[in-house]
């Protein structure tokens, strides 16, 4: 365990901690004062007890006093790093969205880390680990607002600045597929069924009844198809983009009594 690591961990220590320490040692230092002091002592008539004699006692409130103080230090090491960026990249992420606006509640992720960020208003920091960056430096950051199905990313080159800025530009991706396949109600394939999403593509389903179609929306976005075929009943249907296939099921029209 190396020097940082230590004050990380050291850092980690709860601040309550450092106050029950300063605490204790302020007691101990009173009751010295109180009890053991000369004057005490000639108006108790008797000496102080020995765990309260100066020689005790300071030495005492000393080390405690460090111990409280060791969070406090660690964590002021810990920020002087991240300040002079000896060890992390603090990269100011803007996202915008498609209007030019701030787009709070945006998930932020990079290619070089699992872990995610929330934009607060339009902004937030991402901090990536030195170790991580790549030898040629370069990296993608990407922004997603998954509630309005949009998305974004910026490539960014980590050099000699660990402070750098960059803007992401959020946009509706529009390019999700669907896929499915059409059954009638005994679970066989239809071939031939003619399958549209409203807004997006058109086309037939193939002699297995399974189809694939653009659907002009973002990937989860919900969109509405219809599906139809001589001798069965038009079918509209609801499924989400770019997800599992769909299934949609017809139903074979009854034939009419003539009288």
């Amino acid at each position: 365990m190396d020097l940082k690591d230590m004050a990380g961990a050291i850092a980690h220590v709860n601040s309550a901690w450092s106050i029950a320490a300063f605490a204790i040692a302020a007691i101990l230092g009173v009751l010295n004062r109180t009890l053991a002091s000369t004057d005490a002592q000639k108006r108790r008539g008797k000496r102080a007890p020995a765990i309260l004699s100066n020689s005790f006692v300071w030495p005492i409130v000393g080390a405690i006093c460090f111990l409280g103080a060791l969070p406090i230090l660690a964590n002021t090491y810990l920020e002087s790093l991240k300040i002079r960026g000896g060890e992390f990249y603090r990269v100011r992420v803007i996202v915008l969205n498609p209007l030019g606006n701030p787009a709070a509640g945006a998930t932020l992720r990079t290619t070089v880390s699992n872990e995610t960020t929330a934009t607060s208003q339009d902004t937030a920091v991402v901090t990536i680990p030195k170790a991580l960056v790549p030898a040629n430096g370069d990296v993608t950051v990407f922004a997603d607002l998954e509630s309005s199905f949009l998305h974004g990313r910026t490539d960014i080159h980590l050099g000699a600045d660990f402070n750098p800025s960059i803007t992401i530009n959020l946009k509706a991706a529009r390019d999700a597929t669907i896929a499915g396949q059409v059954q009638d109600d005994s679970g066989k394939a239809v071939a031939g069924a003619a399958v549209s999403v409203v807004g997006g593509e058109s086309g037939e389903t193939s002699a297995t009844g399974s189809f694939l179609l653009k659907s002009n929306a973002a990937a989860g976005q919900v969109v509405r198809l219809h599906a139809e075929k001589r001798g069965y009943a038009a079918v509209d249907q609801d499924h989400p983009a770019g997800r599992e296939p769909v299934t949609i099921v017809l139903r074979a029209e009854r034939p009419r009594r003539t009288r």
